[in-house]
């Protein structure tokens, strides 16, 4: 799971910040999207300001399961309201806050199969038995913990303690756990049928039955992961994306989740594809949204979106699917092509000589701020 920091005035309503997507959304067989923009399901958008207030600059991180909604703020002074940061919805509308979460700065949450998990950046593990309405505090270490993953019974914590990174793993919803102490570089991505996935700088570490196994090694900086029927998913520096440890020709990504791959949109691929077969199948072009979700206008949705809407509707317009390239092959010999093409007829170089370079305009911003994306995904030493 990724976030994504916004800076200066990019930041006012989201709705107004540069366009990418970020992380897939997955419950069961549907999918959506977080994007730096709002939260895309299907071909319909939800605005952070549900959650945020107008002037936060850190994303909402949002985990949706059987219909239920949580997104948290992280930053306590970030939540729409006063020392909130966990807000829930059953219907995508109307987002209320929840019993047990006040002051509290959740930094990850992760749905289990009967229960939800919230860790806070000051070393605060909580439980929800009833998907996400009231929670519990389990219990505290003395660490900046980070990530929460769950998968069936197994559930597991991470972040930095005394130097190193602090694992702790549960297979009785945190009534008892195992602690361990991994490398400072290891950040804790996912759980699979495998196991636990860590990775650290040129490292991919299966942690399973207690032990810990290299898995990948000799590559860049692992910036997310996750195991599915898609196989092993990386990808690396927020750029090249492998599937079992293979490059592929897939999207420049930067989220996965399950099957689902988050694109970089400024550089002309679909927000959200589903990998089959190491194919993405493009599930959404963010061109094709249609508007707000459906709501009351009484309802959080209703009220705050459709403003916003109608200054990102146009936006979104350059993020489409390409025509289809019907041009005949270029059939010129290679010896017979200008070295130079030499000065315009108006003796002006060529203006832009390469128009697909990503030199200008809002790519090139974009591009500038995948520093601060790594930063937000994970901690720095």
């Amino acid at each position: 799971m990724s976030s994504f920091l916004l800076l200066g005035p990019l930041a006012w309503g989201h709705a107004g910040a540069l366009i990418e997507g970020v992380n897939p959304i997955v419950d069961g067989d549907d999918a959506g999207l977080e994007s730096s923009i709002g939260t895309f399901w299907g071909d319909r958008w939800i605005c952070h300001e549900t959650v945020t207030t107008v002037d936060s600059i850190i994303l909402p991180r949002v985990v949706r399961r059987g219909g239920t909604w949580l997104a948290s703020t992280r930053l306590v002074q970030d939540g729409r309201e006063e020392g909130e940061t966990v807000y829930r919805s059953t219907d995508g509308c109307d987002w209320v806050t929840v019993e047990g979460l006040t002051e509290v700065p959740v930094e990850s949450l992760a749905f289990g199969t009967d229960q939800v998990f919230a860790a806070s950046s000051d070393g605060r593990v909580f439980r929800s038995d009833d998907d996400g309405a009231t929670w519990t505090l389990k219990t505290t270490f003395e660490a900046e913990l980070e990530s929460v993953r769950a998968l069936d019974g197994l559930v597991a914590i991470s972040g930095e303690r005394d130097g190193d990174t602090l694992l702790a793993v549960s297979e009785d919803g945190f009534d008892t756990w195992t602690e361990h102490s991994r490398p400072d570089d290891e950040f804790l991505h996912a759980i699979g049928e495998s196991g636990i996935w860590l990775a650290g700088n040129g490292l991919v570490v299966l942690f399973a039955d207690g032990e810990a196994m290299t898995y990948w090694e000799g590559i860049g900086t692992v910036t997310d992961m996750d195991e599915s029927s898609a196989g092993v998913v990386q990808m690396v520096q927020a750029q090249q994306v492998y599937v079992d440890g293979e490059l592929t020709d897939l999207p420049i990504g930067l989220g996965v989740e399950g099957p689902y791959l988050a694109a970089r949109v400024a550089l002309g691929h679909p927000a959200l594809s589903w990998i089959e077969d190491g194919e993405a199948v493009p599930l959404l072009w963010l061109a094709d949204a249609v508007g707000p979700l459906e709501c009351p206008e009484d309802s959080h949705v209703g009220a705050t979106c459709p403003a916003l809407w109608v200054d990102l509707e146009p936006r979104l317009e350059e993020f489409s699917e390409p025509p289809p390239d019907t041009s005949p092959p270029d059939s010129t010999p290679w010896d017979s092509q200008p070295l130079d093409s030499g000065p315009t007829e108006t003796g002006e170089p060529d203006p832009d000589p390469d128009p697909d370079c990503g030199c200008s305009g809002e790519g090139s911003a974009a591009l500038l701020l995948l520093p601060l994306l790594l930063l937000s995904r994970r901690r720095t030493s």
